[in-house]
């Protein structure tokens, strides 16, 4: 048998090993062999588009610059992989804890559903469950040409492009000059064919306000012809021409991916230039100065910043964004983000303000962007006596739009469980000990007893056999033996 502290070694080390429960660990993962379970949160991407064109750069007689740019801005978004973490395996084991953990992920990898279960061994399993509904609005694509006169200093743009836009405004004039000529010619052929109709015998003149109407309609339709002669010759242009226009335009294509490192005092932006401003295509030493620079008062002179070459897109959430805390690479649960909403902008030079007004390149439009959220950690803890279900689950393009916690202690009910056997054992044990009490009590009542028969047969006994002696001193004849 066990003696009394062997006993109390055995019953401590199980509760030593109760009380040595883990809890479920996420790390971000930075590349390399993965080992644990891997799941990767949705982003949302934004690709903006921008399509330049200058559209006029000349100087007036008083030296100040005319700079014209269209732009047209279209914004799309599109759901792409962010952070990846990695459940390593060594938290997911505990002695007594049964764990089952699961992930299924869409076929661009995002995370699509986690299922987990940490059932106690030590216990009755009772079962508590977290749902989540997880979605991401989609940013229509917009757009809006917008273009603006500003005063600018002289020598603002290049020469090639000074070259081309004379080009084309002498194509546009001569196009425009044998427009009107070819509607003049028009018109004074219809005059000629009316005069010589009224001429001939047999066919009636035309009244004079049919004549006039048709005078004034034949000019209208010389310009409908003459335009669509300048587009078929624009359509079949000449090769310099078309050459001429491509100096003058530009496309740029940002995929953006908006992080809260981009985080400035409105929400996150980011600034856009037409590569051909970098490279000197487009602007003279003089014109990039003037691009950042603010606007201010010379003399009686107004010189303005050039607003359309910079393209400000900016995500301004409703709530204020609040950096990320500093981390080690390890959380103590599994991690989400809370969605971030907001509306995506897209400026002339700067978005500044919360209503739309004249720099604004796109209707803001609302977007979630999952990335921006704050981190939500659900800790999964093995302790002892509960159970946690956790079921996540997310759209096909999805971030977390709700989350809730549920945890499923057992500690209340196991302990109730533990103090009744423990009244059991002691009751058990009580009525044992009283049945052996008892039953000592009995055998020495009947050793008691049967020791009073024993007396009472021998007095009686004793009593024949002097009885006996009597009747033999008297010379008498005893009959029976005493027993």
């Amino acid at each position: 048998m066990l003696n009394r502290r062997q006993a109390s070694v055995l019953f401590f080390l199980p509760m030593l090993l109760l009380s040595g429960c883990t809890q479920l660990e996420v790390r971000r993962h930075t590349g390399g062999v993965i080992e644990g379970v891997p799941y990767t949160l949705p982003a949302t991407t934004l690709v903006v588009t921008v399509d330049y064109e200058i559209e006029r750069c000349e100087t007036n007689k008083d030296g100040q610059v005319f700079f014209d740019v269209a732009k047209k801005v279209a914004i799309t978004a599109e759901t792409t992989r962010g952070e990846r973490f990695v459940v390593p395996y060594e938290s997911l084991r505990n002695v007594f804890k049964d764990t089952e953990f699961s992930v299924e992920s869409h076929p661009g990898s995002t995370l699509k559903s986690v299922s987990t279960t940490i059932s106690d061994k030590t216990g009755p399993a009772l079962t508590g469950a977290v749902g989540t509904v997880l979605r991401i609005a989609g940013l229509q694509g917009g757009m809006l040409a917008m273009a603006r006169d500003a005063l600018a200093p002289p020598k603002v743009c290049t020469d090639h492009v000074i070259e081309a836009l004379q080009m084309l405004a002498k194509a546009k004039a001569k196009a425009e000059a044998k427009a009107k000529a070819n509607a003049q010619a028009a018109a004074k052929e219809e005059l000629g064919k009316a005069a010589k109709t009224a001429q001939v015998p047999g066919v009636a003149a035309q009244p004079a306000v049919s004549r006039k109407a048709d005078n004034m309609a034949k000019p209208a339709q010389a310009d409908a012809g003459g335009t669509q002669t300048a587009a078929a010759e624009k359509k079949g242009e000449d090769p310099a021409l078309e050459a001429a226009r491509q100096k003058l335009r530009a496309r740029v294509i940002r995929r953006w991916t908006p992080t809260k490192k981009d985080l400035d005092t409105d929400g996150v932006s980011i600034a856009i230039y037409p590569p051909q401003v970098e490279s000197g295509k487009w602007l003279t030493e003089e014109g990039l100065k003037l691009l950042d620079a603010l606007t201010e008062n010379e003399g009686t002179k107004v010189y303005h910043q050039l607003p359309t070459l910079r393209t400000v897109v900016q995500v301004r959430t409703d709530v204020p964004l609040v950096s990320d805390p500093t981390d080690n690479g390890s959380f103590p649960g599994f991690v989400v983000r809370q969605p971030a909403y907001g509306v995506v902008r897209a400026c002339q030079n700067t978005c500044m303000g919360n209503s739309e007004d004249d720099t604004s390149l796109l209707t803001p439009v609302r977007v979630i962007v999952p990335q921006l959220g704050d981190y939500v950690i659900v800790p999964l803890k093995n302790r002892v006596f509960a159970e946690q279900t956790l079921n996540v689950s997310l759209g096909a393009d999805g971030s977390l739009d709700k989350i809730g916690f549920k945890d499923s202690a057992l500690v209340d009910k196991a302990a109730g469980t533990l103090n009744t056997n423990l009244d059991a054992y002691t009751a058990h044990r009580e009525a044992r000990q009283k049945l052996i009490d008892d039953a000592a009590e009995r055998a020495a009542d009947r050793q008691l007893n049967q020791a009073k028969d024993v007396a009472e047969l021998n007095k009686a006994i004793k009593a024949c056999l002097d009885a006996q002696k009597d009747v033999k001193d008297v010379d008498g004849i005893v009959v029976g033996t005493c027993q």
